[in-house]
């Protein structure tokens, strides 16, 4: 299984023991280690079984090779987005799947279904490769033969056995359970004929009787069935709020929450100075300038690592997080939005360095968008009522 996720949705968990594959295409790719209590659980059940060192060897590297074909389904979905001007952060290995992490899931729903169906399709090419090899070399035949005891994958039938994985992969990501991929296509279908956050509750709502399927089914047959189902579940729901967020946000620009009653710190000034500004006002995050030059940002969360690791003393420069996104009045709150949480900047300077306009901060993003559904909740009360 493979799935497809955007910002709202990271695997940020425990990176502690994972392997970095490389970077093809320019794509930080990386087994996660949970990944490894699959290959335990495998070497333990074919063990317990009864088979020997050279079965279990067979078994584990056909596991790899079921990944690395993962892997490449995921480089089908990344490459089909850069053709659009998305890049993708990472690719992980996870036991239930691989995951690209893209940097935003296309609007247009013509982008997106080339996406989803990008992924699948780089099966359906592994497939057909192997199937002409088996062809060429007279072992399809044979395979076919030997594939009804693919519980024990050896030489004779690791091929074919290869081949049918992959065509089940196809098959598997085209069930529409959002934000598998076959959930993605038929959301982008929907999309075609409604609204984008219509389209997404309907597509999560199909998910979701999916995900209830794959819990049963789990139980009574394979328990990573279960994880499948969670997974599929929670990140159904955070796209799901992020779009209707996005909905609530679309139309409006920087320039509509523009805060201009804003503190900037000098970079030459000690740690306490920023901490007795924090307790004495209700800012958080401020701007850090050398002189007129804005050079950073500094949070709560700057200030409280500096003051534990270097006191109170250390220079605000130090401490600061130096990386800049500039906006303009003129950027959508959606691109602002964007920036925050690609960035994991929690305020951002508007204008340019030789005029500021202001600033935006996250409280301050989050405060509209409170107001904005609350606006929108009393206007569909007043509808229904009409």
């Amino acid at each position: 299984m493979t799935l497809l996720f955007a910002a709202p949705f990271r695997i940020n968990f425990m990176k502690t023991f994972s392997i970095t594959l490389g970077k093809p295409f320019g794509i930080p790719t990386t087994i996660h280690w949970t990944f490894w209590i699959l290959i335990i659980w495998i070497i333990y059940a074919n063990a317990s079984q009864g088979q020997g060192r050279a079965e279990i060897l067979w078994y584990i590297l056909f596991v790899f090779s079921i990944f690395a074909c993962v892997v490449l389904h995921e480089l089908g979905h990344a490459i089909a987005a850069r053709r659009y001007g998305i890049q993708t952060r990472s690719i992980t290995i996870l036991p239930i799947g691989g995951v690209a992490s893209l940097e935003k899931i296309p609007e247009d729903p013509k982008q997106e279904l080339v996406v989803a169906v990008a992924g699948p399709l780089v099966n359906v090419v592994i497939a057909t490769g192997l199937w002409l090899f088996l062809s060429a070399t007279g072992k399809l035949s044979l395979g076919m033969e030997s594939l009804e005891e693919v519980t024990h994958i050896n030489g004779s039938n690791f091929f074919i056995a290869l081949l049918s994985v992959n065509l089940l992969l196809v098959l598997f990501n085209l069930i529409p359970a959002f934000p598998m991929d076959g959930g993605r296509m038929f959301r982008a279908l929907l999309a075609f004929k409604m609204s984008r956050v219509k389209a997404t509750e309907w597509a999560v709502n199909v998910g979701t009787f999916f995900a209830v399927l794959f819990v049963f089914w789990g139980f009574s047959n394979n328990p990573f069935l279960i994880f499948i189902a969670l997974f599929i579940f929670l990140s159904a729901q955070s796209e799901l709020n992020h779009v209707r967020t996005e909905s609530f946000l679309h139309g409006y620009k920087v320039g509509d929450i523009l805060m201009q009653d804003y503190t900037i710190l000098q970079s030459t000034d000690p740690l306490k100075h920023a901490v007795e500004v924090l307790l004495n006002g209700q800012e958080e995050r401020f701007l850090v300038a050398n002189e007129q030059t804005i050079i950073g940002t500094l949070s709560k969360t700057n200030i409280i690592k500096g003051l534990t690791d270097q006191g109170e003393e250390v220079l605000i420069g130090k401490v600061m997080n130096p990386e800049l996104v500039w906006l303009t009045t003129e950027d959508s709150l959606q691109h602002a939005q964007e920036m925050m949480m690609q960035k994991g900047a929690n305020i951002l300077p508007v204008g340019t360095q030789q005029m500021l306009d202001g600033v935006v901060d996250i409280d301050n993003l989050n405060e509209f968008l409170l107001i904005r559904k609350a606006t929108s909740h009393k206007k569909s009360m007043i509808g229904d009522q009409a």
